[in-house]
């Protein structure tokens, strides 16, 4: 259940278009209005080695999955190889209650879930006594930050990276990113997405990104990451969530907006 209200509000989401239009519910059932913009898309990478790592699941002691999109691709390319079952052969930590969900309602319960989406938090609360001599594997997209892994190797882990998907920069329609004037709040859940915004508004000559520098629009942000490309933009930050989650994000630009 959302708390919170954003009647008379209206929000522009610059997710992927299948996940805004799950933020575009949330916000809809809090009685606003949502505008769908994305700055990001993704996409499966199909590199030839990808039957050789699944050949090798038996072989890790984990499978560390950081993001639902990682999730997603990764069962993908199992389901694609009929070879989802060979996850019984290693546990399976998951960074954040999305993408341990996401697992769960395909059938695969993490056995590791962190207490938050932070990646410090998982490093600090991994279940493993000892993390030296462990095999994981880490499924990811192509501009993932990788700090997990790089932990775990300095703990004598041995972390193999696999590909799965890329995060590129979509069309983006400048002709309805330069007409947008009446937007309250703008909401970022990437770098990415901040830097395509930034460079899309700048090429168009789009008054909105004055209006947002200027503190007109508000600009919501899902997490220290974000924010700090945000204000490397010149852009100012005014809702930032604790949780670094969308629900939580848009609850909280609810309460900054009552």
């Amino acid at each position: 259940m959302m708390t919170g209200s954003l009647s008379n509000k209206t929000i522009l989401l610059t997710r992927p278009i299948d996940q805004a239009k799950r933020d575009q519910f949330m916000i809809e059932e809090l009685g606003g209005t949502a505008l769908i913009l994305p700055m990001i898309e993704t996409r499966a990478l199909h590199g030839s080695h990808g039957q050789s790592m699944i050949n090798q699941l038996g072989t890790f002691d984990w499978v560390i999955l950081t993001s639902r999109n990682a999730a997603k691709y990764f069962l993908d390319r199992l389901t694609e190889a009929d070879a989802v079952s060979e996850l019984r052969l290693c546990k399976v930590g998951a960074v954040g209650q999305k993408t341990a969900a996401f697992l769960y309602d395909h059938g695969i319960e993490a056995d590791f879930v962190p207490s938050s989406f932070k990646g410090a938090d998982f490093i600090k609360e991994f279940p493993a006594d000892e993390v030296r001599g462990l095999n994981m594997l880490f499924p990811q997209g192509n501009i993932a930050r990788g700090e997990i892994a790089a932990a775990f190797e300095k703990e004598g882990a041995t972390c193999k990276v696999w590909t799965l998907y890329e995060t590129f920069k979509p069309d983006i329609d400048t002709e309805k990113l330069s007409s947008i004037t009446q937007v309250d709040v703008v909401t970022f859940a990437s770098p990415s997405a901040v830097r395509h915004f930034v460079e899309s508004a700048e090429k168009a000559g789009a008054p909105i990104l004055t209006r947002m520098k200027e503190g007109r629009v508000k600009i919501a942000s899902i997490g220290p990451t974000t924010s700090s490309e945000l204000f490397k933009r010149g852009l100012p930050v005014h809702m930032e969530p604790a949780d670094y989650t969308i629900k939580a994000m848009i609850e909280k630009i609810a309460a900054c907006m009552e």
